[in-house]
């Protein structure tokens, strides 16, 4: 019962979302968003001990580093898409 309510949300969300003018700058913003809280969790994890094992703290920071440039790199190439977008419009008009 409540998975389908959930997914009934879901559903409305997307559908939502796909229907607005906005929804790549949506896309590159959230892609930015979490290459930035990626980031800086690797970075605070280096600077503090979340855990007293050193390699689960590696492993933690090498997975938070990574995701946090996956994300950023998918963001700028959202962007970079963007723009390209953008200059093909400007010189068809």
């Amino acid at each position: 019962m409540v998975n389908m309510l959930s997914r009934k949300i879901a559903n409305k969300a997307v559908e939502s979302l796909n229907k607005t003018k906005h929804r790549d700058l949506y896309y590159i913003l959230i892609s930015f968003g979490l290459g930035l809280l990626f980031t800086l969790v690797g970075i605070y994890n280096i600077f503090t001990e979340a855990t007293k094992d050193v390699t689960t703290r590696i492993i933690g920071v090498i997975l938070c580093l990574a995701l946090g440039i996956l994300f950023l790199f998918l963001g700028v190439a959202l962007l970079r898409i963007k723009f390209k977008q953008n200059e093909s419009e400007d010189g068809n008009k």
